[in-house]
């Protein structure tokens, strides 16, 4: 692992002919690597201020946010219009005066603005008692939230948590996705709920829940938006975890569903099965979604679940879309405990990707696990009858992405991206694995193709962290075709930071540590959570998988993070370039001239544009973005 140096990357301002922006490219990597110290900065977004404050949408700032373990929040660069830049769209769960709530809200002209002015189509919609909750029923706790941008341009925003769900046919916690509405019609500025309609519970709303059961307990959903059909207008794919009563009763599984949407008329046909108004089944905003996979467990064998093996749980999924135009749906989790069949005790790693095949029954695609040194569909075949992965304990440790099989690995992340731009984006996973006893944090990409795909480890091979303490709850994103990870970690004395880096040098990616400092609520003081992060650039087909950033954007890393105890407090950071250091002008004509300078870009995308001033004025500066 390399520290940033405090001249690293640095930037050469070269000649700008007037009127012409010009993209300023990094120079002097190797030399950089050599050098000692680090001088990073960060901006706070916004200084001072933190971003769980609105108290007239229900945002009490001296009331906590949860501290409840995977994560209370996330975030994702986005647009409401198609083309402008992305800024930073956040949803987090807020204890209130009531039950626990999720919010949105997203980060422009020096300020948070809070999204939501209302539900449609939940239990509370009609009478609010926060009016910027996006819970179904703002009477139960909204827990786990994520969010992502979908729609035509991704420029809908979508939100799934879950939450407890009273009732006849319920009784347990679900799943919930819902879209922003942006479109400028009487639900503009309000929160959609989208889904088939699943009964009412003996109320008179019909609940849109994704549980595959409405009657297990699900947890832990993520959503990325993406299309394996049309890249223009991707859609809400959503994963979880839910309870099973097969084959080994209260067991997690992994589930997927794909949307069916916008405008469709009804659900008729969907799985899992909705429950008839009127003749058909309601598409509650006119979304449905349905499973997808091989059915391997539940009732009958007819539930799709990703579990490599589904005798014991998989929890706490993540979703991404990589290739070509993003067409490929991954999904990556950790299995745990011991389950009935002859195969791994130890917490491990997995990563799957849906290959479209047109099988109804499949709901239209297929899951194969794709590992370290083996692939397997995840179906009714083989010795176990639950694919070639689970045939036996060789065949499971080579179908997983720990370093070490025999060691616990967990809390997987998955991001879309690519290095070099000439090539397809492709899956990064990061996740904490043991080493000598002491958790830390690994990540590995998917290389090769076809057949003899498989994940490799980046970095040499060695963990991005090195502390003597644990180092938990990693994320990753893409910034232009810069990965960047962060993490929480121990650093002695009960104290934990945040730790944040990125990777250089894309035919043998290096892990360069930026920032080491950030306070944190330790988990002692009721914070064992992630700090999100993500930029204005994430890999997409909108912006050229990060090669050509929309509206002009230099992909600015920016993240999450929980501080405080009294109240336990969100804040936001983003990466801060150095201020640029010029000199004089030289070979000034009419139409240009060479300037020379220099700027620290601290792990931040720089650019410059330069404009020639009359003789006898100031020459041109650069403009950072």
């Amino acid at each position: 692992m390399l520290r940033s140096p405090t001249r690293a990357g640095r930037i050469a301002l070269t000649r700008i002919r007037k009127g012409t922006p010009a993209r300023v490219a990094a120079l002097g990597g190797t030399i950089a690597l050599s050098l000692a110290g680090s001088a990073f900065a960060l901006q706070a977004l916004p200084p001072g201020g933190q971003v769980n404050d609105d108290l007239a949408a229900g945002i009490n700032k001296t009331l906590n946010v949860s501290g409840d373990d995977p994560t209370n929040a996330d975030v994702v660069g986005g647009a409401l219009v198609a083309g402008k830049p992305a800024v930073p769209w956040a949803v987090f769960r807020q204890q209130t005066t009531g039950a626990d709530q999720i919010f949105s809200r997203s980060f422009a002209g020096g300020a948070w603005t809070t999204r939501g002015a209302g539900t449609v189509g939940g239990r509370s919609s009609a009478s609010p008692t926060f009016t910027g909750s996006l819970n179904f029923d703002q009477g139960q706790d909204g827990e786990a939230p994520a969010i992502d941008f979908a729609g035509t341009g991704r420029t809908v925003p979508w939100a799934t948590w879950y939450e407890e769900t009273s009732g006849a046919g319920f009784g347990a916690d679900n799943v919930f996705a819902s879209r922003f509405d942006n479109t400028g019609d009487a639900n503009q500025g309000k929160w959609i709920f989208g889904g088939q309609g699943r009964g009412t519970g003996g109320g008179s709303v019909p609940v849109p829940s994704l549980n595959i059961h409405t009657d297990q307990v699900a947890e832990n959903p993520s959503v990325a938006g993406g299309s394996a059909v049309d890249p223009t207008k991707p859609g809400p794919w959503v994963t979880w975890q839910e309870t099973t009563e097969q084959p080994v009763n209260g067991t997690d599984q992994i589930f997927v569903s794909r949307p069916i949407g916008p405008g469709a008329a009804n659900c008729d046909g969907v799985k899992p099965a909705g429950e008839e108004v009127e003749g058909h089944v309601p598409a509650i905003g006119g979304f449905c979604f349905q499973q997808t996979g091989v059915p391997r467990v539940g009732p009958e064998g007819a539930d799709p679940s990703l579990n490599v093996d589904p005798s014991r749980s998989g929890i706490e999924p993540d979703i991404a879309f990589t290739g070509a135009s993003d067409g490929v749906p991954w999904v990556v989790w950790y299995e745990k405990g011991k389950g009935s069949l002859p195969l791994a005790e130890n917490e491990m790693a997995f990563a799957a990707k849906g290959v479209s095949d047109g099988e109804g029954a499949h709901g239209g695609f297929h899951w194969v696990a794709v590992g370290n040194q083996l692939q397997g569909t995840l179906d009714t075949s083989g010795a176990s009858k639950f694919g070639t992965c689970a045939a036996s304990l060789e065949n499971e440790e080579h179908c997983s992405l720990n370093k070490n099989a025999k060691v616990d690995a967990e809390d997987p992340r998955v991001a879309a991206g690519t290095m070099n731009p000439a090539n397809a984006t492709v899956p990064w996973v990061a996740w904490a694995e043991d080493l000598n006893g002491v958790k830390q944090v690994f990540v590995s990409r998917l290389v090769g193709s076809g057949a003899s795909a498989h994940f490799e480890l980046v970095n040499n091979g060695a963990p991005i962290s090195i502390g003597a303490n644990d180092s938990t709850r990693p994320d990753i994103t893409f910034s232009g075709n810069t990965p960047y990870v962060s993490w929480r970690e121990n650093t002695g004395g009960g104290i934990e930071k945040g730790f944040y880096g990125h990777f250089v040098n894309a035919a043998n990616p290096t892990f360069v540590l930026d920032e080491s400092n950030v306070p944190l609520t330790s988990i002692a003081q009721g914070a064992d959570v992630r700090q999100p992060i993500s930029s204005s650039c994430i890999a997409t087909p909108f912006n050229s998988d990060g090669a050509a950033c929309q509206g002009g954007a230099r992909g600015t890393p920016f993240f999450l993070f929980t501080n405080g105890t009294s109240p336990r407090s969100l804040f936001a950071d983003a990466y801060q370039p150095d201020t640029p250091v010029t000199g004089a002008a030289s070979a000034i004509s009419t139409s240009g001239a060479t300037m020379s300078g220099s700027v620290n870009p601290e792990g931040a995308c720089r650019s410059s544009t330069g404009r020639r001033r009359p003789t006898g004025r100031r020459p041109p500066s650069a403009r950072a973005a």
